[in-house]
């Protein structure tokens, strides 16, 4: 083989290592990508969802989840601004999950699934693709309850499903591929810095953070530092306090938020 041959066969190499490396770095390199954001707001009482569509259009290689909230899931008549809503979000490329309470396994199977099918029936043509079941539980003795209405969810073809227990969880819920997302911190910045205990995600169940009354100097900066120092692949906060209307609208930083996430949180 002469010189000229295998000089240009090394610069062959070359090129495609680097083409390699360079690939592995910009997926090492991405971050926190993803916001989930609790949109419990009437859709025609506020702006909350045309700001949440206009912040899409303007980060669009940013991940949004929006959490729709009708009745607290358990309802048996579609409702025309719903329908109207969730559209809309879905055409702007943003997922929509439904709202479902459980109350801790204390409701039973059977009306968290008549939920499941309301919000399948009503609102899966226009764009739900999975669901978010609040106040679950974290102990390992309840997997089997989550396990059930999860399927049952994936059994309507509704595959993205997340739990919110709202802190640390039985390591069973990370590694038992029942859910897409689990909620593992909703609380205050102030509060979740001095929390440890954290669940490490897998490859089949990622883990979310959501904050509220949160509104200390550079706190956009300070939630994505942590997010991403501690494995979190869906992020939100707020500076709206701790009643229950603390989602009733979009954090006073959503847009600062939002760049940064779209970024993964590197900057």
């Amino acid at each position: 083989m002469n010189r000229a041959r295998i000089f240009l066969i090394g610069v062959m190499m070359l090129f495609i290592l680097s083409g390699c490396n360079t690939d592995s770095t910009s997926e090492t390199e991405v971050g926190v990508k993803k916001m989930l954001v609790p949109l419990y707001s009437y859709p025609s009482l506020n702006d909350s969802w045309e700001r949440l569509i206009a912040l899409k259009q303007k980060t669009n290689n940013l991940e949004i989840v929006a959490i729709v909230n009708q009745s607290n899931g358990d309802f048996t008549q579609p409702s025309t601004s719903y329908i109207n809503g969730i559209d809309a979000l879905h055409k702007a490329g943003i997922q929509v999950v439904g709202y479902i309470y459980t109350d801790y396994t204390q409701r039973p199977v059977v009306e968290v699934k008549q939920n499941i099918d309301a919000w399948t029936e009503f609102y899966k043509t226009y764009g739900l693709e999975g669901f978010f079941f609040d106040e679950a539980s974290r102990n390992e003795e309840d997997f089997a309850y989550y396990q059930e209405i999860t399927q049952y969810a994936e059994s309507k073809g509704l595959q993205f499903n997340i739990l919110n227990p709202g802190t640390s969880v039985d390591p069973i819920y990370m590694e038992g591929d029942i859910a897409s997302v689990v909620l593992i911190r909703e609380t205050t910045y102030e509060k979740v810095v001095y929390k440890t205990n954290l669940n490490q995600p897998t490859e089949h169940t990622k883990k979310a953070i959501v904050l509220y009354s949160s509104d200390e100097e550079n706190i956009a900066q300070k939630v994505c530092a942590y997010a991403l120092e501690h494995d979190f692949d869906y992020v939100y906060a707020t500076d709206h306090g701790t009643t229950d209307d603390r989602w009733a609208e979009l954090s006073s930083y959503v847009d600062e938020l939002a760049v940064l996430i779209s970024k993964g949180c590197r900057d």
